[in-house]
């Protein structure tokens, strides 16, 4: 299990970090905005995975998922949720 701590390759991370993570629960609780959504692993990563893509152009979102323990079928929902989210961007 791997902990992340503040200390990890002198790197502090910073209140826009926490808040960040902490918007990526929104549409899982009362702050959703319309209908709210059933948690599941693959939803969250695929949030967090599109803030430390915004965040950091080289983030390797393969690498992030292989680390999670996704499998194959699943770092595919994962990057189909995100490429459908980016099309709703634009």
């Amino acid at each position: 299990m791997l902990i992340i701590t503040n200390k990890m390759k002198g790197y502090t991370m910073t209140k826009k970090d926490y808040e960040a993570i902490a918007d990526c629960f929104h549409p899982f609780t009362d702050k959703a905005d319309g209908i709210r959504m059933i948690g599941s692993a693959t939803a969250f990563a695929a949030m967090l995975i599109q803030y430390f893509e915004d965040d950091n152009p080289r983030f390797d979102r393969t690498k992030f998922l292989k680390w999670a323990g996704f499998n194959l079928e699943q770092c595919e929902d994962i990057s189909d949720m995100i490429d459908w989210k980016d099309e709703d961007r634009e």
